[in-house]
């Protein structure tokens, strides 16, 4: 959408001042935006802004959270963080599908076999670490 605008007032101007290289403006802007997304990592975004809704309206939609990249984990590890010791009943049913979604992504990433150097991917070595260093399963007290 942000792209459109830019396009839209490019061509308002591109109406007025026949100089201008309609062409050139839309390149640059689609590449603009292009390199600008590839270097902002939406999934921490879309977690940060899901988990802090929840804070103000106490609305989440814990599946979509599941449904983000590896790159979303760290954000979403800490919330189970801030959960998982609540009084309410809500946060402790939200923190137990959490603790799931981990269990669930801890084998999932123990499956995955990094035979060389090519298949290296960062976020998934971040969410090897999260999983299997800092998350200790076995004496975690959650109610599960």
């Amino acid at each position: 959408m942000v792209m459109v605008f830019f396009f839209f007032i490019f061509s308002a101007i591109y109406i007025w001042n026949l100089k201008l290289s309609i062409v050139k403006s839309y390149i640059i802007i689609f590449l603009t935006v292009y390199i600008a997304l590839n270097f902002l990592n939406i999934d921490v975004l879309i977690a940060k802004n899901n988990i802090k809704r929840y804070f103000d309206s106490g609305k989440i939609d814990v599946s979509y959270l599941k449904e983000l990249s590896y790159d979303a984990l760290p954000q979403i590890y800490n919330f189970y963080i801030n959960l998982k010791n609540s009084e309410k009943l809500k946060e402790i049913k939200i923190a137990d599908k959490l603790k799931e979604y981990f269990y669930e992504e801890k084998i999932k990433l123990n499956l995955e076999n990094y035979k060389n150097w090519q298949s290296f991917n960062l976020s998934k070595y971040k969410a090897t670490v999260i999983l299997g260093n800092v998350v200790n399963f076995e004496g975690d007290n959650t109610k599960h």
